[in-house]
């Protein structure tokens, strides 16, 4: 045999398990990782738990939407990215990514805080809102990105619900007679 078709019989070879691992990596390349050396990657969860009102004024409010960050992992992960979208009444208000860097630990759990300036000039129709309705109905959807030394998963999220107007109350005292 000579050199050159020993040197096409090594190439071809060598592209063999290249052309395995292409093939792992679009068809399962979690469980067969899983299958191979005892260690998997679960999808960490992204859960909605409240909000509350940090600052209000006359441009508009910001709020703190909270939710909870649960590793199942036997590894730690990070946050390495978040983006949002929030919406009233099936109209987009705002939408922002946050900065991140949040390590979580192996089996544990974080609170995610979004910090959202709302204004209320961005509220289609705000004061017709407020004036005839009890409540309005909003959404906040956005991506998580989740990373590892396996690599970085998006983590899609959303929560809906409706939300109940204060309604300003106004009082008539009686004067002060003299």
């Amino acid at each position: 045999m000579d050199r050159g078709m020993i040197f096409r019989l090594t190439s071809h070879r060598a592209v063999l398990p290249v052309a395995l691992a292409i093939l792992l990596v679009g068809t399962g390349a979690c469980s067969y990782l899983r299958a191979v050396t005892g260690v998997g990657f679960q999808r960490p969860s992204l859960s909605y738990e409240s909000w509350s009102p940090q600052q209000v004024d006359l441009e508009g409010v910001t709020i703190a939407l909270q939710y909870r960050l649960d590793n199942p992992n036997d590894f730690a992960v990070d946050l390495r990215a978040l983006d949002y979208r929030l919406e009233v009444e099936g109209q987009q208000v705002a939408e922002g990514k946050l900065p991140v860097g949040i390590e979580l630990p192996a089996r544990g759990a974080t609170p995610v805080s979004l910090p959202v300036r709302l204004r209320w000039r961005d509220i289609p129709n705000f004061l017709e809102l407020l004036v005839t309705r009890t409540e309005v109905a909003y959404r906040v959807a956005g991506n998580a990105g989740i990373g590892s030394a396996l690599g970085t998963v998006t983590l899609p999220f959303e929560h809906q619900d409706r939300l109940v107007l204060p309604r300003p109350s106004i009082r008539l005292g009686a004067g002060a007679s003299g």
